[in-house]
């Protein structure tokens, strides 16, 4: 989020001030002692000024220069990174409720006692006579039948099918070991993966998930927490995505052809990543999801619905055994939409405790 924060600030203050580049660079680069909220605090009520006179074109413009001059990142990284990223940040700016004072204080944590009027909101939970009983209150007959259940939990696969095997693995940007030569004191990516800025390379993803196969036989079921596409946040697309989402769909379906997978949504599968939107923009994302956690991984065709409104579901089990799958990225701070309205997002909340009515 401050990366966002610093381009926009850095340019505001460049556009005002009708000066020469390096004079604002000098400025704002220098260790002034300013923390990062009050460096937020301190350009965007410049930011929602220019928000107000349509400059968002040329912030983007001056964002990809700025940002290329002060050799934040690489050319390619600094284009993909503000174009994807600058219409959210200036959307929120110009939808959102809060000060800037606000903004700054949850976007960075410097007001943890803030009371703030407009992230003030409830959730109506069941009474204590329809809550779900105590451990102590059941009986062996509330048990389920199989008392020991076996899972295998896969997270953040991040599979990366271009990684390159003696690439630079120490490149600059998000996402290395896909091009380019190590430096001369530096060795290349690895054969199976690489502990530096690397994701997984696909035959090492396949050789592990071979091997729980192979040597775990007792998986009941799997729980698959997302998480799918490779940290080159800087070139995300719908499109990739949705490659990436199928891809690794298959993949698991194909190496557990006879077991139930129980899916949920990783921060890394919007485009850009992080951004769930409460609108229907992310609709292209959730009818991708429901088709293929519904056609392949098994899931009932009851958890349709709440899967295409936002990617969340319950579904039993077993008997007397029900998952109940949320969406979180509603309830990360680095989902930015949340800062125009963050009242339980999607009624994700809301229909948890509604769950908890029927079926407790």
């Amino acid at each position: 989020m401050f990366f966002g924060y610093f381009y926009i600030g850095t340019i505001f203050l460049l556009i005002l001030s009708g000066s020469n580049t390096f004079p604002i660079v000098k400025i704002i680069t220098q260790p002034i002692g300013l923390t990062p909220c009050e460096l937020c605090n301190l350009v965007l009520p410049i930011a929602k000024t220019l928000i107000a006179r349509n400059e968002s074109l040329l912030m983007e413009e001056l964002g990809i220069i700025i940002c290329q001059q002060l050799h934040l990142a690489d050319d390619a990284v600094c284009a993909g990174m503000i174009n994807e990223y600058s219409y959210v940040l200036i959307e929120v700016l110009r939808l959102s409720p809060l000060s800037t004072y606000e903004i700054c204080g949850v976007a960075f944590d410097c007001l943890p006692q803030a009371d703030i009027p407009a992230l003030r909101w409830n959730v109506t939970l069941p009474s204590p006579s329809q809550s779900v009983p105590s451990l102590a209150s059941l009986s062996a007959d509330d048990l389920p039948s199989q008392s020991i259940l076996s899972v295998l939990h896969l997270a953040d696969l991040h599979i990366d099918i271009e990684y390159k095997p003696g690439s630079n693995a120490d490149c600059g940007r998000p996402l290395c070991c896909r091009d380019g030569l190590p430096k001369p004191d530096e060795t290349g990516a690895g054969f199976w993966g690489d502990y530096r800025t690397c994701d997984l390379p696909q035959w090492t993803a396949e050789s592990m998930l071979k091997y729980l196969v192979q040597n775990e036989k007792q998986i009941d079921f799997i729980y698959f927490t997302g998480d799918i596409a490779p940290h080159d946040v800087w070139q995300q697309t719908q499109d990739k995505d949705l490659n990436e989402i199928f891809f690794t769909t298959q993949l698991l379906t194909e190496t557990f052809p006879n077991k139930k997978i129980y899916p949920c949504v990783g921060n890394h599968e919007s485009a850009p990543p992080d951004l769930f939107p409460t609108s229907n923009a992310t609709s292209w994302l959730y009818s991708a999801l429901a088709n293929q956690w519904i056609d392949q991984f098994g899931l009932e065709e009851q958890t349709r619905d709440t899967i295409l409104k936002g990617g969340y579901y319950t579904t039993m089990i077993a008997p007397k055994f029900r998952l109940i799958s949320l969406n979180m990225n509603y309830c990360t701070e680095n989902n930015y939409w949340l800062f125009i309205n963050s009242t339980d997002p999607l009624g994700q909340l809301q229909w948890v405790a509604i769950l908890f009515i029927f079926f407790f």
